[in-house]
């Protein structure tokens, strides 16, 4: 377990500053997550991610979810053995109206979330 490190930065960076991308097509999608990883720093595997904050008025709140959700599932693709790296590049390739449909665990209950990604405002 003293590998496991946490890439709330890095992560965090992406969903949020996917709403500066917005004028680029990028879609802003308003949610900050803490990622808690395995690996060497170059081939970090994700062992659980939990979303820690939710930008009121977000496409995320507007869909329902809601901070320490964790989130199972983002596009159908396992959250817990994937690469930090796939998670990224499914953010970064979100685009204005794209859905983002997330399977999270809200307490020990499994809820669908689908966030259509929005535009800068």
């Amino acid at each position: 377990m003293s590998n496991l490190r946490s890439l709330t930065a890095i992560l965090t960076g992406v969903l949020f500053c996917s709403s500066a991308f917005a004028a680029e097509g990028r879609a802003s999608i308003g949610f900050a997550i803490n990622a808690v990883t395995s690996g060497g720093f170059f081939s970090q595997t994700l062992e659980r991610v939990k979303v820690t904050k939710v930008l009121p008025g977000s496409p995320a709140e507007d869909a329902g979810l809601l901070v320490g959700d964790v989130i199972v599932t983002a596009n159908k693709t396992p959250i817990r053995g994937s690469s930090s790296s796939d998670l990224s590049a499914i953010l970064r390739g979100l685009k204005v109206g794209d859905h983002l449909r997330l399977e999270v665990d809200r307490s020990g209950e499994t809820k669908a979330i689908d966030i259509v990604g929005g535009a800068r405002k």
